[in-house]
């Protein structure tokens, strides 16, 4: 699969992908009154798919304003358990 994770099918019935199964969930939680935020963590290869998703699906039902794409900075990491770079 080449796309981000969260664009993956999270059933198979309707073919919702994992980030608007979620966004329901968030809706679910909400009233007219009272918006939830709903914050998502990105790197620096998932932030624009992740933005073009958001928006392709029109946020999936949620008002733009009450979501935060945050990207996280590139760090090391290590490779194996005896701490390789």
């Amino acid at each position: 699969y080449s796309g981000i994770k969260v664009e993956l099918p999270s059933e198979t019935t309707s073919g919702t992908c994992f980030l608007g199964l979620y966004a329901e969930y968030v809706a679910a939680l909400q009233d007219e009154g009272n918006r939830v935020p709903f914050v998502i963590m990105t790197s620096g290869d998932t932030h624009e798919k992740t933005l073009e998703l958001l928006e392709r699906e029109r946020y999936f039902g949620l008002d733009a304003a009450q979501v935060t794409l945050v990207k996280q900075e590139k760090v090391a990491s290590l490779a194996d358990n005896s701490a390789k770079l």
